[in-house]
């Protein structure tokens, strides 16, 4: 697993290539929630709020190269440029609020 669910999140990963699976834990086991595919991201949003991951991810069988950035990486960029926090602050909010939504209509 790149992280699990419950657990804070520190870190968050861009899959370069190959595809991560959205795992959720069940009463009935576990559910495939969605995959994450060449371009995506998985773990930002709680990464970014510093909350506790929604779900789980790990590679799916085909597996998956991703670049990982720690959370003091991501504050240390993000101070260096203090203009952009409220933007990305504010994409950040938008991704949630949207993710948010979609999940409570499934």
């Amino acid at each position: 697993y790149m992280f699990q669910e419950g657990h804070m999140a520190s870190e968050c990963y861009f899959v370069i290539s190959g595809s991560v699976e959205k795992v959720i834990d069940t009463d009935k086991g576990e559910y495939i929630d969605g995959t994450i595919k060449e371009g995506g991201s998985a773990g930002e949003l709680c990464f970014f709020f510093g909350i506790k991951h929604l779900h789980s991810a790990r590679a799916s069988k085909e597996g998956v190269v991703a670049l990982r950035l720690a959370r003091d990486q991501f504050m240390a960029i993000l101070a260096m440029y203090q203009e952009d926090e409220e933007l990305v602050s504010n994409n950040s909010l938008a991704n949630f609020e949207a993710s948010s939504a979609a999940m409570s209509v499934s």
